[in-house]
């Protein structure tokens, strides 16, 4: 056998592992405040205790439950809805629907749901408006 045959067959025996994917999280100053707090609970409440931020948050992911609670579920959305952001996912659905041909998208029940929302609610900002007004010039196009 030559030099290279054999080269090859020994890298095809060798497993190669790839290294796991890691994300890193910029946490807030006050996040920063609470973890090293909890931290240093722990590490008071008996010597010999050691705890990074990075295993404390990891334990504290990994023994919360799959599922969040209703009310913290709720309370997620309420804070991060980004109603901008919807319309705008909403305008790349229905151009990405017409480029596909499709006619009916289902979209003009969100736009007229809007529009009679908007003449009920007499406090409706321009920003909203203006929104509204982008939604149909681009489905009347």
């Amino acid at each position: 056998m030559n030099e290279l045959n054999m080269d090859s067959k020994i890298t095809e025996n060798k497993k190669v592992k790839k290294p796991k994917k890691q994300d890193h999280v910029a946490l807030s100053l006050e996040s920063v405040k609470k973890i090293n707090s909890w931290i240093k609970q722990a590490e008071q409440k008996k010597k010999g205790v050691s705890i990074t931020r990075k295993d404390f948050i990891n334990w504290l992911i990994e023994k919360s439950p799959d599922q969040l609670v209703p009310g913290d579920l709720s309370a997620l959305v309420d804070r991060f809805y980004d109603e901008a952001k919807f319309l705008r996912q909403l305008l790349r659905e229905l151009n990405q629907a017409k480029a596909e041909g499709k006619t009916d998208t289902g979209f003009e029940v969100v736009v007229k749901t809007k529009k009679k929302n908007c003449k009920n609610d007499s406090s409706i900002n321009q920003e909203h408006q203006a929104s509204s007004k982008q939604i149909n010039e681009c489905t009347n196009k």
